[in-house]
C-alpha cells in the first residue's frame, strides 16, 4: 500500500493505465469526478479501447448527468459505461486486477495487495449487478 499525494493522483493512476492488457474497471461520481479529469485521460482511455483493453465505468449520479457524460465521452464498443442505483460510492480504480487505486477518507491510495483488490472487485460487481 502507498499513499500518494493528491496533486500526482492522476499522473499515478495514468501511468498505470498505460500499462492496462486487459481491463480497466472504475466507479465515477458526477459531481465530484467529471470536473477533474482532464481530456489527456479520456483520449488514454481511447488508446488502451483500441488496444483491445475492456472498460467498465461504474456511474452515481442522476440520470440527466449520465446522459451527457455517455454522449460525450468515450464511444466504443469495449466500453461499457453503467449507471448505478446504489449510493454507496467509492471512488476507486482496478487495472487488469493487479493493480487499485481507492481513495481512503484522508487519502489516495495504491495497492497490488490480492486481497484489498479482490475486495474492491467484489464491491465493484455487487454495484454492477444493481
Amino acid at each position: 500500500m502507498k499513499i500518494i499525494k493528491k496533486e500526482k493522483i492522476l499522473q499515478e493512476v495514468i501511468s498505470y493505465i498505460q500499462k492496462a492488457k486487459k481491463e480497466i474497471c472504475m466507479t465515477m461520481k458526477f459531481d465530484d469526478d467529471v470536473i477533474i479529469i482532464p481530456q489527456v485521460y479520456f483520449d488514454i482511455l481511447d488508446q488502451k479501447l483500441l488496444e483491445g483493453v475492456k472498460i467498465k465505468r461504474l456511474c452515481f449520479g442522476g440520470v440527466k448527468e449520465f446522459g451527457r457524460f455517455t454522449n460525450e465521452k468515450i464511444p466504443h464498443g469495449e466500453y461499457v459505461c453503467k449507471l448505478t442505483k446504489s449510493k454507496e460510492y467509492k471512488r476507486m480504480i482496478i487495472i487488469d486486477k493487479k493493480y487499485l487505486f481507492y481513495k481512503s477518507k484522508q487519502a489516495f491510495v495504491f495497492s497490488d495487495n490480492k486481497q484489498r483488490i479482490e475486495e474492491y472487485s467484489q464491491y465493484f460487481i455487487s454495484k454492477w449487478n444493481i
